[in-house]
């Protein structure tokens, strides 16, 4: 199902944010989002959870600009 999928690349985005792997991790939370958003999931709570994900990537990049386009 595209809920459990993207729910799948959210994690694994924030194991690679865990190990320090930022663009892997950016990476894999932006695929939760465009699954989120192209699904019958698209109104899931945890897609305002990945964005905020791809918020901290970038605040932890330093690109705060961006940072703030995601909280």
């Amino acid at each position: 199902n595209d809920a459990g999928l993207a729910a799948s690349y959210s994690g694994i985005g924030l194991v690679y944010d865990e190990m320090g792997d930022n663009l892997n991790g950016l990476s894999s939370h932006q695929k939760s989002i465009e699954i989120y958003e192209q699904s019958s999931a698209s109104n899931n709570p945890h897609l305002a959870t990945s964005y905020d994900s791809i918020g901290l990537v970038y605040s932890k990049i330093g690109d705060h600009s961006n940072a703030l386009l995601f909280h």
